[in-house]
Formats: structure tokens, C-alpha cells, sequence
């Protein structure tokens, strides 16, 4: 009897994205046959993407946005614009465009012909994906990563189709085989406001690792990692209590942060803290 085919739909590397390399894992060696469909649009992350792949018990097929040929490169630039003029009619006209999220129907393309016998669905742009895939009589299966329709700061959200993305939520959790989050608040925050069924909760968590082996001179480190380093994700009051620590400790940031942000992050902590505090970029984590 051949495998169930599992196919899981993101927008974004794998090296951006742990928890779905970990459910890719866990189902590929649990011995279903897995496929990985998602967005190729960063060089830097494609390098960790090829790590990750090797040995690997699914596979992958990308919507390439970093074709190396002509037309692909054409074909990649008509998308981005795409999406950039989406953007700018949800701000200005409010307009309910997919591609706003980014290249929804593209990643569709690719989904409908795909053979599988469950779809799983993760971030908005795969949302919308799911819900086409639900009304085309496939099987899906939602994981809210984040409450989508509720993240970030208002300044932050002018360009986002608010009414679709919470009309794709309402739907996911109503009609979805099952639905996943990243915790019990989460969950029943989304079963309170949708109904459906109240997700699965499965943490943004790994195995404890044994302690690792420390000189005496060396502070431990808190770690810390999301794809955009930004306000409104909680950093800032993370700042004010370790500044207020007694013991030596350090800070790692991994993540994407600009000039300004860093700055203003550092500017709040005593002179002596500052040198405690590294930055690292997404692709730093391969």
C-alpha cells in the first residue's frame, strides 16, 4: 500500500520557518510521503534551504522567484510588482486582494495539480490557498502560527486585507479537517472568536538539549529568534528586565533588524550592557 501523500504550503524558506522543517520531519519519518511547497525569494536563505534538504525526508517545490534566466527573472519582477500594487490599493481603496499577502494564486497553481491526500496550510498566504483547496473538495488541515489577522502595530497594518484574512480564518477553523496553534491562549482565543473546532496545541518548542559544556568567564546567553526584529513583538520589555538583572548574562538576536531598530533597542540599555547584546541575520542560523 503506497504512503499518504502530505502536502504542506508556506510562503517563505525553510530556514525561516523551524516549525514547519519540524512537522515536515516528523511526518516524513513517520512514514508519510511529504512535500514541501513554499516561495524561493532569498538568496541568502536558499544557501541554509540546501543544508536543511540534505538527507531530508520530504521534498520540495518552490515557486522560484530567483530564476537565474531572463525570463524567469522578468517573470519574477511582474509578480513582486504584483504584490507591491496590491499593497497600495488596500491602502488606498481598501481593495481585498490575495496578492497582498503575496503570490497566493501562483502558489495555487502549483497546489491544484499536486496529487495529495492531506494539505496543510500555514501564514496567510497559504490561507487563502486553503480555503480554494476546501472549496475544490480537498482535504486541509490549518496551522496558526500566529493570529494573523491581529498581528502587528496599527502603523503596520494599512496595507494588509484585514476583512479577507479574517473571512480565510473563520473558514479554516469552521471547515479544516483539524487546526493547529502555538498555545492554549491562542487556541481558545480563535475557537472563542471563529468556532469550529478548538485547535490542536503543538509549542514552538524543541527537546532540551544536555547543558552545554561553559568556561567559567563565558555568562550565559538568552536567545532569541523571529523573522523581523521590529516593535511590537515584546523585545522592548525583554530590555527592560534584563537591564535590571544582577548576574551576567548576554543577549543573542537572530533575525532580520534595520539600523534604526538596533539603535534604538541599545539606547535604552545601560553603556555597559551594550557590549552584551549581538545581532545576527536570518541567514546566520545554517
Amino acid at each position: 500500500m503506497s504512503p499518504q501523500r502530505i502536502l504542506i504550503i508556506s510562503a517563505g524558506h525553510l530556514s525561516r520557518n523551524p516549525r514547519i522543517v519540524k512537522e515536515a520531519e516528523t511526518l516524513g519519518r513517520a512514514g508519510y510521503e511529504v512535500t514541501v511547497l513554499t516561495v524561493r525569494n532569498h538568496a541568502a536563505a536558499e544557501f541554509a534551504d540546501v543544508e536543511l534538504l540534505r538527507n531530508a525526508p520530504y521534498r520540495r517545490v518552490m515557486l522560484d522567484l530567483l530564476a537565474p534566466d531572463h525570463v524567469g527573472r522578468l517573470n519574477a519582477r511582474y509578480r513582486r510588482f504584483q504584490i507591491w500594487f496590491a499593497r497600495q490599493l488596500v491602502r488606498r481603496l481598501r481593495w481585498q486582494s490575495p496578492l497582498a499577502f503575496g503570490p497566493a494564486p501562483g502558489l495555487l497553481a502549483l497546489a491544484r495539480p499536486h496529487p495529495a491526500d492531506l494539505t496543510i496550510v500555514h501564514i496567510e498566504t497559504a490561507f487563502w490557498v486553503g480555503r480554494q483547496l476546501l472549496r475544490d473538495g480537498r482535504r486541509v488541515a490549518a496551522d496558526f502560527e500566529d493570529w494573523h489577522s491581529e498581528d502587528l502595530l496599527p502603523e503596520d497594518r494599512t496595507s494588509r486585507p484585514l476583512p479577507l484574512l479574517r473571512e480565510l480564518e473563520r473558514e479554516l477553523m469552521q471547515k479544516a479537517v483539524y487546526t493547529s496553534t502555538t498555545s492554549e491562549a491562542l487556541a481558545g482565543a480563535l475557537h472563542s472568536r471563529y468556532g469550529g473546532s478548538r485547535p490542536i496545541v503543538l509549542t514552538n518548542s524543541f527537546p532540551l538539549q544536555p547543558h552545554p559544556r561553559r568556561t567559567p568567564a563565558t555568562p550565559p546567553a538568552f536567545f532569541w529568534f523571529s523573522q523581523t526584529l521590529g516593535a511590537g513583538r515584546g523585545l522592548e520589555f525583554f530590555f527592560m528586565a534584563w537591564a535590571r538583572t544582577q548576574k551576567p548574562s548576554r543577549v543573542v538576536l537572530l533575525g532580520e533588524a534595520s539600523s534604526i531598530y538596533r539603535e534604538k533597542l541599545l539606547a535604552g540599555l545601560p553603556p555597559e550592557r551594550r557590549a552584551l547584546v549581538s545581532f545576527s541575520p536570518a541567514g546566520a542560523a545554517r
